[in-house]
């Protein structure tokens, strides 16, 4: 019985040095590759590769931001320009209108003075000024001194011509109010659009040290990569984008080949131990 527990000792031992052959070939397979990936390069130099192609994108992204800036204040600008020059003509057109809605209510305010003074013209004409009213009819003069006559009920009634008059009159101070009511529109108007092109050309100047300090920025990012413009700059975020794949790419195969080199340790490391014990076994 001894001689078979030892013959199956020898068999076991024997097997388990073929392993240890076996696990020791898949460890070294396993160093070979991961030295292989690594190029004598540490894991801390990936590492650090790895944090050098974030801040060069970080890089970029805040470049592509000073441009999309740049290029919007620019665009702004322009359009502002337009604007303050279109303002411009609308406030030359809105003096002309003002002036000539001016010019209008003078001359109907002239027109109304004009129609005012007809009437009591015509009033006094026909006896019926406050200065000169009539007296009632049958009444006596009021006095020896007194120059106006009594006078019968037909004579009392406005003649036509102080009838037109009046109509003068109120067809003047229409005409007077509409065009006093225009000229104040038109005014208003032109306050307006001088308070809108105010404002635009405000904005034009705080655009213009806006552009300046943008544009700081922008030659202070582009020139540490040497990127000025965006068909420059598109082609790095493209070749950055390979670089990074390539290089994620390898840190994953570099990750796999490291976690196969500790099971390949590992598994080396346990059949080590088995054929230890099994040779104390057999020397016992």
């Amino acid at each position: 019985m001894r001689i078979i527990r030892i013959q199956t000792l020898v068999e076991d031992i024997a097997k388990a040095e073929s392993a240890e052959r076996e696990a020791e070939e898949l460890a070294t397979q396993a160093a070979e590759t991961l030295a292989k990936l690594l190029k004598d390069r540490t894991v801390e130099a990936i590492a650090a590769e790895s944090a050098k192609l974030e801040r060069k994108r970080a890089v970029l992204v805040e470049l592509r931001a000073a441009m999309e800036k740049r290029d919007n204040a620019a665009a702004e600008a322009a359009r502002l320009a337009d604007e303050e020059a279109s303002l411009v003509a609308e406030i030359e057109g809105a003096a002309q209108e003002k002036a000539a809605t001016l010019t209008e209510a003078e001359a109907e305010a002239a027109l109304l003075e004009s129609a005012r003074a007809d009437l009591e013209r015509e009033e006094r004409v026909a006896g019926m000024s406050d200065q000169g009213a009539p007296l009632e009819a049958g009444q006596p003069y009021p006095s020896p001194e007194a120059t106006e006559r009594p006078v019968s009920d037909s004579e009392v009634i406005p003649s036509a011509a102080v009838e037109e008059a009046r109509r003068n009159l109120s067809a003047a101070k229409i005409a007077s109010d509409t065009a006093a009511r225009e000229a104040r529109v038109a005014g208003d108007v032109l306050t307006r659009i001088e308070e809108r092109l105010a404002g635009v050309r405000k904005r034009r100047g705080e655009i213009r040290w806006q552009q300046t300090a943008d544009h700081e920025a922008f030659e202070k990012v582009a020139r540490s990569v040497r990127i000025f413009t965006p068909e420059t700059l598109q082609e790095a975020f493209a070749d950055l984008e390979k670089d990074r794949a390539a290089h994620e790419t390898l840190v994953r195969e570099i990750r796999e080949a490291e976690s196969a080199h500790q099971r390949a340790e590992e598994t080396l490391l346990a059949q080590k131990a088995a054929l230890a014990h099994l040779r104390k076994k057999l020397e016992g």
